[in-house]
């Protein structure tokens, strides 16, 4: 499983966001040192819910995943300068088999390259080395089942 997929290396200074009962409600944004916005998504009952989105610096989209109930589900999404890179499918935490990538030049990759991933594992997403197709790798590091 994903046990979160905003995960970031940057340090967030400044959340902002409303709290009911000590909980987390409704939209929360995440901001960095240099002020630029982070990480936004929305709270129910403290819980995760409805669409997050993580930016990369300059505010492009990196990474878009979909919760319900605090478990990714529906669709999810890694961009590499702004455009789309991958794209995989949850359902209640569970990775689909159905992943799409596609090249920098946006022509897809065959999914024949990535079955590896099509059971439900831990994953993580790191950059390639510059003479790698993409610009995100997936690696497995370790198996749900």
């Amino acid at each position: 499983h994903l046990v979160n997929l905003l995960t970031t290396t940057e340090t967030l200074v400044a959340k902002e966001g409303r709290l009911r009962a000590g909980r987390p409600e409704g939209v929360w944004k995440g901001y960095s040192e240099d002020g630029s916005l982070t990480v936004q998504g929305c709270y129910v009952r403290g819980i995760r819910h409805g669409r997050w989105t993580r930016f990369a610096n300059g505010g492009k989209k990196a990474v878009e995943v979909n919760y319900f109930r605090g478990r990714v589900h529906g669709l999810a999404a890694w961009y590499d300068d702004g455009t789309p890179a991958l794209q995989a499918r949850f359902e209640n935490g569970d990775l689909a088999p159905d992943w799409k990538v596609w090249r920098k030049d946006g022509r897809p990759l065959p999914a024949s390259r990535f079955a590896a991933f099509a059971r439900p594992a831990s994953m993580r997403f790191v950059p390639n080395q510059p003479e790698e197709e993409r610009s995100l790798t997936a690696e497995v590091v370790g198996s749900a089942g």
